[in-house]
């Protein structure tokens, strides 16, 4: 018996000192959020005096938001349907609770609006007759950000889904919703809609949109403004783009998590390497892969971005598995077939460029017959497309074709050594914009898009500096495509693609400003394509 206890004081004494780098710095989270003074108040007001209209969710709001933050290692204070007295009376418990250095919450749910560019939270009870009534039956929310900020928490979150409509400027055909605010240091303010736009009751649902997906999202062990982000996507597109939640944010000491953000243990940190396909170092794909990455850093995801020679080439690459994830087009993946291809994403629009000299009697694609034409390297997206496109209308392959690189193919060109440029390319394309192409020039694609190029492409335009007008042509879609494995259908990369096409639009325009988007593509920034694919292609299942 001595023995065995003496085995197992050695065994845990073991334990104890060879703990991980890993395993301390879970201890130092937990430990953090058990320790820091975290208060909330939590109030919803559905049933108010006549003159406002009634609400359906703001209660259910609280009452899970009360449960949420609970959860979350906050002493709540939680109220529903109060009145002007009892609203400041919470306030006054609120303020005498919060601690220096810890963290305080306001949530707010209910009939709040703006006068004067001030806001105010409306009590149960308001009697608004007059719009100068406001001031003396409601609560100011600038009286509650100045008690906050004196308290001298390290942070101060103050979270309203109280955007409606002002009585007084409906009244004159106005709407109004709530102000923008000025944060004071250390304090974070969410509306649950844009400043002077508002925010609806949920009628068929239990909570308000941005309640419910902000409850769905704290539960997640994520940075404070992660999550908000993600709320901010969710509300906007589950509103049909109606309601588009926002942040003022002046947080300075430190991260943020309502769950704390626990870090794999060694053994499962970032499993798996995965290799990104893209093309060369300097075209368009392989920053795009870059964007790609450092938009969804969240998922421990490493990524090895290879160069290759482009679209074709990845979905070789794909299919065999020497790559996990490619970007390819989507007329490559019609023409060619690949097997076991699926679509991750769908990222941008990219057309097709016809170039050629200044002084050239080209004036269009119907024109190249027999010309010495560059229509990019072997394998990439330019060289299928510009081989199909070619063969489909002059019924023959291309005569001593050159095939080389965008860049390269421009010398070429201005050197006389070719006559025309076949080029499929994100618009505008950094190798054109970064040459000078004052003796050169765009002529369109002049053949009716008909038959099998209607499946493949949509009729568009491209227009540069250098260009004395917009250009008729083609597009095709570009896409992020994987083989289905069980190796790609881990659980981060799942995660990756889900937040990839959930968050697309938003986030690139919120985390990514035009100096930091390494591709130059508005496109991309502007919009997410979803479309119904044409026959042949599938979604991934991760997708």
């Amino acid at each position: 018996m001595k023995l065995f206890i003496g085995i197992v004081s050695i065994l845990l004494t073991f334990l104890i000192f060879n703990l991980s780098a890993k395993d301390k710095s879970i201890s130092k989270v937990l430990k953090t959020t058990k320790s820091e003074q975290r208060v909330a108040l939590v109030i919803g007001n559905n049933n108010y005096y006549k003159g406002l209209s009634s609400l359906k969710n703001p209660v259910n709001d609280a009452s899970d938001m009360n449960k949420t933050l609970q959860s979350c290692g906050f002493d709540v204070i939680y109220a529903t349907n109060v009145t002007e007295q009892e609203f400041k009376n919470k306030i006054k418990e609120f303020n005498d609770r919060l601690e220096k250095g810890g963290v305080g919450l306001l949530f707010f749910a209910g009939h709040g609006v703006e006068v004067n560019k001030k806001n105010y939270l409306i009590p149960t009870d308001a009697q608004l007759k007059k719009e100068r009534d406001i001031k003396y039956e409601a609560i100011s929310l600038d009286d509650i950000m100045m008690d906050m900020k004196e308290s001298g928490n390290r942070l101060n979150i103050i979270i309203l889904d109280a955007c409606r409509a002002n009585p007084f400027l409906v009244s004159r055909g106005e709407y109004g919703g709530l102000a923008k605010v000025t944060p004071a240091k250390g304090m974070f303010v969410s509306f649950a809609t844009e400043a002077g736009k508002i925010a609806k009751d949920n009628k068929n649902g239990e909570n308000g949109l941005f309640t419910k997906n902000l409850i769905k999202y704290m539960k997640k062990p994520w940075k404070l403004q992660k999550i908000f982000q993600e709320v901010r996507t969710e509300v906007y597109e589950e509103s049909h783009e109606r309601q588009r939640p926002i942040v003022f944010d002046k947080t300075v000491n430190g991260d943020f998590y309502f769950t704390p953000n626990v870090p794999p243990r060694a053994d499962e940190s970032c499993p798996i390497k995965y290799k990104f396909g893209t093309a060369y170092e300097h075209g368009n794909y392989f920053k795009v892969a870059e964007d790609l990455i450092k938009i969804n850093d969240d998922f421990c995801l490493r990524f090895d971005n290879i160069q290759t020679h482009g679209s074709w080439d990845n979905c070789k690459r794909v299919s065999s598995g020497e790559l996990d994830i490619g970007i390819t087009q989507m007329d490559v993946l019609q023409i060619k077939k690949p097997k076991d291809i699926a679509i991750l994403a769908q990222l941008y629009y990219e057309e097709l460029h016809i170039i050629v000299r200044k002084e050239s009697n080209i004036s269009g694609f119907s024109q190249l017959k027999d010309r010495r034409i560059s229509s990019g390297e072997i394998d990439s997206g330019s060289y299928v497309s510009g081989s199909y496109l070619y063969e489909w209308y002059f019924k023959e392959k291309m005569k001593n074709p050159s095939y080389t690189k965008l860049t390269t193919a421009i010398d070429e060109l201005k050197e006389g050594k070719i006559d025309a440029i076949i080029s499929v390319v994100g618009s505008p394309a950094n190798a054109l914009n970064a040459r000078d192409m004052s003796n050169l020039k765009l002529v369109p694609f002049d053949i009716d898009l008909k038959g099998e190029l209607k499946d493949k492409y949509k009729e568009s335009s491209i227009d540069y500096d250098w260009t004395e007008k917009e250009v008729r042509t083609l597009s095709t879609i570009t896409l992020l495509v994987s083989k289905e494995t069980p190796k790609t259908r881990s659980h981060r990369l799942k995660e990756f693609i889900k937040n990839l096409n959930s968050t697309y639009r938003v986030k690139l325009r919120e985390k990514l400003n035009r100096d930091e988007l390494n591709a130059p593509l508005p496109k991309w920034r502007e919009e997410r394509i979803k479309t119904k694919l044409p026959n042949g292609l599938k979604w991934h299942s991760s997708s």
